[in-house]
C-alpha cells in the first residue's frame, strides 16, 4: 500500500514539474500596429509581435505605423538592462544601461540574448547620438496601455521591446 501511494505521488510531481516546465512560456500575440494603438486595452501587458517603423531622435523613441498608416504613435523602451539613450524629459536615461532589469507594474523584463536583438538594440544606441532616423523593425514586447510614457508623458501607450526579429535599415 505505501509503495502504490509512493508511486501515486511521484507520478503526480513529474507530472506537476512537467507542466511547469512547458506551460509556463508565454507566447506572444501577433497584432497589427493599427489594432493595437486602437484596441490599446485589450493587449495591456501583454507580449505581442507587432511590425512597425522606429523612429528615433532627440525627445522620441516611438513606434509608428509603416506606409501610409495614421492610427498614432506608441512609446518604446528596451527590456532587460539596456536602454536606447534617448534624451527626454520626465524619465529619460540618458545613459545606456541601468542597474537591473527594468520593471514596470512589478513585471520584470527581460532583453533576449539573441544576435538579431543584441545587433539592433547596438544600432538603436548608435543611432541615438546621431540625430533623427528611423527603421522598419519586426518586434516583440510588453505592451502597457493607460499610463504616461515618454517625453513630456504625452504617450498613453508602451512597448518595451524584449526582442528583435528584423530591424531595417
Amino acid at each position: 500500500m505505501i509503495r502504490k501511494c509512493v508511486a501515486v505521488a511521484f507520478i503526480f510531481l513529474l507530472s506537476g514539474c512537467q507542466h511547469s516546465s512547458t506551460g509556463e512560456e508565454e507566447r506572444p500575440v501577433r497584432v497589427s500596429f493599427c489594432e493595437l494603438t486602437k484596441n490599446p486595452q485589450a493587449y495591456d501587458r501583454r507580449l505581442v509581435a507587432v511590425e512597425g517603423e522606429l523612429s528615433l531622435g532627440n525627445e522620441e523613441f516611438a513606434l509608428y505605423g509603416t506606409g501610409d498608416s495614421r492610427c498614432g504613435a506608441i512609446w518604446l523602451d528596451i527590456g532587460g538592462k539596456l536602454v536606447s539613450g534617448t534624451v527626454y524629459c520626465c524619465g529619460g536615461n540618458q545613459d545606456y544601461s541601468r542597474p537591473a532589469n527594468l520593471t514596470i507594474d512589478g513585471i520584470e523584463i527581460p532583453l533576449s540574448d539573441d544576435r538579431e536583438t543584441r545587433s539592433a538594440i547596438e544600432r538603436i544606441q548608435s543611432r541615438s547620438r546621431s540625430g533623427y532616423n528611423s527603421s522598419d523593425v519586426n518586434l516583440i514586447g510588453r505592451f502597457f496601455a493607460g499610463g504616461r510614457y515618454g517625453h513630456f508623458g504625452v504617450s498613453s501607450t508602451l512597448l518595451v521591446i524584449q526582442r528583435v526579429l528584423s530591424m531595417r535599415p
